[in-house]
């Protein structure tokens, strides 16, 4: 399978973590498209634990090796099987922080269907990812996503962005 892949650099992520306090003990993040484990390593938290998603196994197979303390599957986030339902189920809602630098592209326009609150949404795949993700962040919890700039204007993102703006606080940075 081809994928489209473009890791998050360290630059990017030592920008997202700019304003958070680092004091956190024993903080629980998760990452549903973590690819070379970037924002994962960069988190400037002590003590966390870790867990990481990827559908790419040769490089969940990679960071295993690099970090054999953190929780690593791989599988497809929006479309789980069995194994991948059973890695996250215990994760749901569970989590100080999900951090996020889902895929972006979206070649035809294409759509897709994830649900919150038992409402279906219909939206990029940056979007689904982020909607789908939320569920997993504690009810204190929190989430940070590098996402496309088109999520904030797109038709087909505007229904999930109203459900997020209202049931979060969102910060955008640019």
């Amino acid at each position: 399978m081809k994928l489209d892949q473009f890791y998050t650099p360290a630059d990017v992520c030592a920008l997202a973590y700019s304003s958070w306090v680092t004091s956190h003990e024993g903080i629980r993040i998760g990452d549903f498209a973590c690819g070379n484990g970037a924002l994962l390593e960069l988190a400037p938290f002590p003590n966390k634990t870790i867990y990481g998603l990827d559908i790419d196994s040769e490089t969940i197979r990679t960071l295993r090796q690099q970090n054999p303390k953190w929780f690593l599957h791989a599988g497809d986030f929006l479309n789980p099987d069995n194994n991948t339902s059973r890695f996250l189920e215990p994760l749901r809602g569970s989590l100080d922080l999900v951090v996020l630098n889902p895929p972006f592209s979206c070649r035809g326009g294409s759509r897709f269907e994830v649900v919150y609150n038992q409402r279906v949404f219909s939206c990029s795949i940056a979007m689904a990812f982020l909607v789908k993700a939320l569920e997993f962040v504690k009810p204190d919890g929190s989430a940070m996503a590098i996402m496309p700039r088109s999520v904030l204007k797109a038709v087909k993102d505007a229904l999930a962005l109203d459900m997020i703006r209202d049931n979060w606080t969102i910060d955008l940075r640019e």
